[in-house]
């Protein structure tokens, strides 16, 4: 699992090129279940927010819910609670059965728009996320969510999904 987390890392702080199309479609999640870490992100900058959000995921990957997570569960990254340089973060496995020890959250059945986005070594998250708020879609800032296959993540490119939640 060291390397899954190294390339995690990398993806967080790698250098950007932004060559992305978004194609947002409208689609409905039923309700879930995900396991994990939460914390409140009360950032200064951008690159005190970034700072932040990798010490989350280095929290995630020495928690019980990734130790315990299995090559084809889905990893989820959710973020609520939108304020003036702040937001929660939770990054969890969705999961069936329950993991004890860490953070459960409840996500109900919610319209989102969706994205399929193509990851490779040069795009950097957080510039991805600027590039997204900057469009004009029609979405209530209540819910976002990245969606990975944990054993994607050790691949150089994969396909992973971005969720805005919808008015």
């Amino acid at each position: 699992m060291g390397l899954v987390k190294k390339v995690v890392l990398f993806i967080l702080c790698s250098n950007f090129v932004f060559a992305t199309e978004f194609n947002f479609k409208d689609v409905s999640l039923d309700e879930f279940k995900i396991y994990g870490i939460s914390k409140n992100i009360e950032y200064k900058s951008k690159e005190h927010r970034d700072i932040l959000i990798l010490g989350l995921w280095e929290e995630f990957f020495n928690s019980k819910a990734f130790v315990k997570s299995k090559s084809k569960d889905v990893l989820m990254v959710i973020y609520t609670g939108y304020k003036k340089n702040s937001f929660d973060c939770f990054i969890g496995v969705k999961s069936q059965r329950e993991i004890l020890g860490v953070d459960e959250k409840i996500v109900k059945k919610t319209k989102f728009n969706k994205t399929s986005i193509a990851y490779n070594k040069e795009i950097k998250m957080n510039q991805l996320w600027d590039e997204i708020n900057k469009m004009k879609i029609k979405r209530d800032f209540k819910m976002d969510i990245e969606e990975y296959l944990i054993s994607d993540l050790i691949k150089p490119s994969y396909n992973f999904n971005v969720y805005l939640s919808k008015k």
